[in-house]
């Protein structure tokens, strides 16, 4: 998922609970249509790891973050 999500444009950097996307690829609209992006991008990325069976590997949540350009969606590792 990783992979797919770097030519996406999401800069995934992988950490000890998962994986967190250095780059939302709709930085610009988040500024006046954050619900509707961040919504699109949880499902996009929850498609994108359901369609790769990794599904059973961790879950995809909305994780808003006032860190500058980090997109709203993280993939969390199963415990």
């Amino acid at each position: 998922a990783a992979a797919a999500l770097a030519e996406l444009g999401f800069e995934p950097e992988r950490t000890d609970g998962g994986v967190l996307l250095r780059n939302c690829p709709f930085h610009e609209l988040v500024r006046t249509h954050r619900p509707l992006v961040c919504s699109m991008n949880h499902a996009l990325v929850r498609s994108l790891v359901k369609g790769l069976g990794e599904g059973a590997a961790g879950a995809v949540r909305a994780e808003p973050r006032e860190l500058p350009g980090y997109c709203c969606v993280a993939l969390v590792a199963a415990r």
